[in-house]
């Protein structure tokens, strides 16, 4: 189970894994998928989840943020989080403008911190990196064009993170 061919389950033992970033074909989120993850820290789940079932992230003791894409929550059983490790250690990051609508819904709302970020764009955080022109890879620019370390300055993406070149 868990194949990448079936859009309507996921059931995944990812144990060593710290991010984690449903496809978006993705419908349903298996009871237990992620039960006692120690070491998973982020998730991000697209708006295709229609469903996610009992226990999917609980017990899971460093995870920080939990990323969704849905305009409107879903309805989700009062056991996919658990209390400290879920609704109380975590930040549940939501579409811009759509806070409200979490922050009254049954069990999103037990969240104590709920943030607000740009779904449409992917992009989590942006943040100045002054030792960005020394990492090692390739910097590329929102359109997937490779540019020049020093001269750039906007947005870029460098092994997978984005930054903000000024």
């Amino acid at each position: 189970m868990g194949c990448s061919n079936n859009p309507y389950l996921v059931l995944i033992k990812a144990k060593d894994s710290t991010t984690f970033n449903f496809a978006d074909n993705v419908k349903f989120i298996s009871d237990c998928a992620f039960y006692g993850c120690q070491s998973l820290k982020k998730v991000k789940t697209p708006s295709s989840v229609q469903e996610i079932d009992s226990y999917a992230f609980y017990k899971c003791p460093n995870l920080e943020d939990v990323y969704v894409c849905w305009n409107k929550p879903i309805t989700i059983g009062s056991t996919v989080f658990d209390k400290t490790n879920g609704y109380i250690l975590s930040t549940l990051w939501v579409p811009i403008g759509r806070i409200n609508f979490y922050k009254v819904a049954d069990h999103w709302g037990k969240f104590v911190e709920i943030k607000e970020w740009d779904a449409s764009t992917g992009i989590e955080e942006i943040g100045l990196s002054p030792a960005l022109s020394t990492r090692e890879g390739a910097t590329y620019n929102l359109q997937g064009v490779k540019v020049g370390c020093e001269p750039y300055r906007g947005i870029v993406i460098k092994n997978g993170k984005k930054y903000l070149k000024r």
